[in-house]
């Protein structure tokens, strides 16, 4: 999505690069299987995307909200070295987008939470985590020690229709 201050041509050379994501890789099959053997995820309401950061010594990512597109829960699994996320409580539920800037906007509580994501950990947002609290890993933070200090992330996503039509299935038994 290209961004608010982007001139038309270059919102057309953005429009014409965007690409259509293959499937989940099958070497992470394993891994949705395991979410929804522990409820994470419904059988019906799979997760379907999966984008990887990766996060060295001075990198992060500005607070946000996942795109309402998207429904619940969204899982973060953190490899590599851990970090911490930091959360902000919204006002109301807001899903501006980093790239518009609109995420900055968001009028928030002034409520905050740091939560520590350990090697292996998967964080799981759902309800007013997913929707209320942004989430950011902040830029530049002290305690990544060394060099090789490094995290990478799978966020897992599914659309919001295949989670509205479960959820309205489970309310009919």
């Amino acid at each position: 999505m290209p961004s608010a201050t982007a001139t038309p041509a270059e919102r057309v050379a953005i429009s014409q690069t965007i690409i259509t994501a293959p499937p989940i890789a099958p070497e992470l099959h394993w891994l949705v299987e395991r979410m929804v053997s522990r409820a994470i995820y419904a059988p019906t309401a799979r997760p379907e995307f999966c984008i990887v950061n990766e996060y060295l010594r001075p990198h992060g990512i500005s607070a946000h909200v996942e795109n309402f597109r998207f429904g619940e829960p969204v899982c973060s699994l953190t490899l590599g070295s851990g970090d911490l996320m930091r959360f902000h409580e919204l006002a109301a539920p807001h899903d501006g987008s980093v790239r518009s800037g609109a995420a900055a906007k968001a009028p928030r509580t002034g409520k905050r939470a740091d939560i520590w994501l350990p090697s292996g950990s998967l964080c799981v947002l759902r309800g007013k985590a997913r929707y209320q609290w942004q989430h950011e890993i902040v830029r530049g933070r002290r305690g990544r020690v060394g060099d090789e200090w490094r995290r990478v992330s799978l966020t897992f996503r599914v659309e919001k229709e295949k989670t509205t039509a479960t959820a309205d299935t489970r309310a009919k038994e």
